[in-house]
């Protein structure tokens, strides 16, 4: 672009690297850095200016809401599933972290304490980007995927799949719980619903991230919506080898409709999806 570049252009140049490094990350799989625990520490960037047009402020105010809810992330997987916070208090060691007892071990109030935070980003997102917490969201008629969604409705409809992927992850100890006790052991309601919760969160994920409303191809972070996909599959599928039917949702087929439409387009887009696909059809045997 010809000239000097603008503070406003600077800063979406610098809103489209972060989300690109993101997507990178998920791609690869790569472990977590130093830059990683940086970034939870860095203030969040602000256009000066940018409230004089609204639809840049709207765009200004996705971009910090999908930023803090990075953040998030990063700390519900640090304290819920990172092996350099759990360890062996024996001989002080790392635990490897698809060892049962790490995931048997987190603690019901570390994960409400997630799940409050998680809540709270909800509650302080701002007009025209808020939505329905998960248990009412669950209760409402899934929307008519026929339908063209406008540029704000793809916007909270992004904002929602992070939302209820974030949820999933929370609660998802309690499905590894549940798969896993002793046969002589009792579940608690507790449990029972925290499993439930899990797995409706991932069919609610799918539901909001567009994949059944756009092309793959036009979807804003189609690789997270790809992983959130095959998250939620993963779940269904190994509740659907259980004798734990009763936790799936009325609408958890839709993930089977999400992969017929995105079939072709994910293995194309990315090794890592081909991967996820070979894996499910191995679970499927």
């Amino acid at each position: 672009m010809p000239g000097k570049p603008t503070i406003k252009l600077v800063a979406l140049s610098q809103y489209s690297c972060h989300c690109m490094l993101a997507l990178l990350i998920l791609e690869f799989d790569f472990p977590a850095s130093g830059l990683g625990k940086l970034a939870s520490s860095m203030p969040l960037p602000v256009v000066p200016g940018a409230g004089a047009d609204p639809c840049q402020a709207q765009y200004q105010l996705f971009f910090l809401a999908l930023i803090s809810m990075r953040k998030l992330l990063n700390r519900i997987l640090f304290h819920l599933y990172s092996r350099d916070h759990i360890e062996n208090p024996a001989n002080v060691e790392p635990t490897q972290a698809d060892e049962p007892a790490a995931f048997l071990s987190v603690s019901p109030s570390v994960m409400f304490e997630l799940d409050r935070q998680l809540e709270e980003w909800r509650t302080c997102l701002p007009q025209g980007l808020e939505f329905l917490p998960y248990s009412e969201a669950q209760l409402a008629e899934v929307p008519e995927f026929n339908q063209t969604r406008s540029t704000d409705e793809r916007l909270r409809g992004h904002l929602m799949a992070r939302y209820f992927a974030a949820k999933s992850i929370i609660h998802r100890p309690y499905i590894y719980k549940t798969l896993h006790h002793g046969a002589t052991a009792s579940l608690s309601d507790a449990d029972t619903a925290g499993a439930r919760t899990a797995v409706g969160s991932a069919v609610m994920s799918v539901v909001a991230s567009g994949i059944l409303h756009e092309p793959l191809v036009l979807l804003l972070h189609p690789i997270n919506s790809c992983r959130s996909l095959f998250a939620c599959e993963l779940q269904l599928s190994f509740v659907l080898h259980s004798s734990y039917h009763y936790l799936l949702p009325q609408n958890w087929k839709i993930a089977e409709v999400a992969r017929t439409a995105a079939s072709g387009l994910i293995e194309d887009m990315s090794p890592t999806a081909f991967r996820d696909s070979e894996i499910l059809k191995l679970l499927a045997c």
